[in-house]
């Protein structure tokens, strides 16, 4: 059996820490569109740090913020664009836009575009994240329409819904 040449086992552990750092921000969007507010909780370490401008604080102020938030709105959908990932050791810094689509009431949507910066940090081989700062660029609200779509719309999911999946 051939064995990996130092440069190859760079290259793997790179490849499989940027896949631990974009499995990290595809799980933040998941928490927050089902509401699994443990979920969202157990990806940040305990020291982080999170600014959304409108509001600062660590992961014990940030769980209660933003379930008060998310579980304003009838629906929510949030889109990661390709995140830019770059790792430095024991740290990474991961960029992405998003799109988000928010259901305020039964008469109004909005529409967001924004772009979240994360830091992560591995400690004892486990990634987590440690920052998040979140940029709002614009938003957009319309009259709420369900006219020509699906018979099911996503309102009221959440981790006691049958299509939650763990």
């Amino acid at each position: 059996m051939q064995q990996l040449s130092d440069l190859d086992m760079v290259t793997f552990r790179r490849l499989v820490d940027e896949a631990a750092c974009r499995s990290l921000i595809e799980r933040y969007t998941y928490a927050v569109d089902w509401m699994n507010w443990a979920g969202l909780e157990a990806l940040f370490w305990q020291d982080a740090f999170l600014d959304f401008g409108m509001w600062k604080g660590n992961r014990a102020e940030f769980i209660p913020w933003v379930t008060q938030l998310e579980e304003s709105y009838r629906r929510r959908l949030h889109m990661f664009s390709a995140p830019r990932i770059e790792v430095m050791g024991e740290l990474a810094r991961i960029e992405a836009g998003v799109l988000m689509f928010l259901r305020q009431s039964p008469e109004r949507d909005d529409l967001l575009l924004a772009r979240y910066q994360f830091q992560a940090a591995r400690r004892n081989g486990e990634w987590r994240l440690s920052k998040l700062h979140f940029f709002l660029h614009g938003s957009q609200s319309f009259p709420a329409s369900d006219q020509g779509g699906a018979p099911f719309f996503a309102d009221g999911l959440d981790t006691s819904h049958a299509l939650f999946a763990q």
